[in-house]
């Protein structure tokens, strides 16, 4: 791991996964990438606005970047 991302990382446990710390990460992404959150049963997505949230399991969230593309028009 790049020693930035493991800045982030550690500051993400310090703060015990704190939505707001993972703000660098998320400037980060790219259409490809997703950041999967582990989160209490039951709990909403994580407040993170920027991203597009899938439930993966009771306690996982994938986030992807929004696309910024328009769907094609129907003919």
């Amino acid at each position: 791991m790049p020693k930035d991302d493991l800045k982030i990382f550690r500051k993400i446990q310090w703060n015990s996964g704190a939505v707001q710390t993972f703000a660098p990460w998320v400037e980060k992404m790219r259409p490809q990438d997703r950041l999967w959150i582990e989160s209490r049963l039951g709990a909403p997505n994580p407040n993170i606005k920027e991203l597009v949230w899938t439930k993966i399991s009771s306690y996982i969230w994938s986030g992807r970047v929004k696309s910024t593309q328009t769907p094609p028009k129907k003919k």
